[in-house]
């Protein structure tokens, strides 16, 4: 397990495994994790995600992400606007269903394509989650799960989430797969 924790951790001192010395930021907590055994435990609090790319980036990893106590507790701001453009999470680099990420409130999103969550070539599980108020330019307000072609198919497992009050210009203001 890599804890995080917004409030005491320290992304400089933080250690893999240690709940007494977590880290900081959740993207910190992902960079450490290596494997489909590894979950990143996520403390209650708000989160904000990177400036640069402007979202939380599984980087390929078959991991866990999850909140310590649900998305009640746990909420990932991304303060996005049209000139900050920002989401909660890009999954872009072959993820399959081990990438799972669950328990978070995910809100404030905008983006072209994928307020919250973007998709591109990966199938991953995303569960458990409230995902409200997030925004896209083009389509998949919540979400955009989406590959070349259709010989390349996709296959994400969107589960038990809450999805409300997200806006889409174009369509899919939810999910567009």
């Amino acid at each position: 397990i890599v804890y995080v924790n917004g409030t005491t951790g320290d992304d400089a001192t933080g250690e893999r495994g240690n709940p007494l010395k977590p880290f900081k930021t959740i993207q910190k907590g992902i960079d450490v994790a290596v494997s489909v055994e590894d979950t990143v435990l996520v403390a209650d609090g708000t989160y904000t995600v990177p400036d640069n790319p402007g979202y939380l980036d599984t980087k390929g990893k078959a991991i866990t992400v999850t909140s310590e106590n649900g998305p009640d507790k746990t909420i990932i701001d991304s303060k996005g606007s049209p000139t900050i453009q920002k989401r909660a999470f890009g999954i872009h680099l072959g993820e399959g269903p081990n990438t799972v990420i669950s328990g978070f409130t995910m809100t404030g999103g905008y983006k072209p394509k994928g307020g919250a969550i973007f998709c591109q070539y990966t199938s991953p599980r995303i569960e458990n989650n409230i995902i409200t108020g997030n925004n896209a330019q083009d389509s998949g307000g919540a979400i955009i799960c989406q590959a070349a072609s259709t010989s390349q198919p996709i296959s994400p497992i969107i589960v038990n989430n809450i999805i409300t009050d997200n806006h889409a210009q174009n369509y899919g203001g939810g999910i567009v797969c």
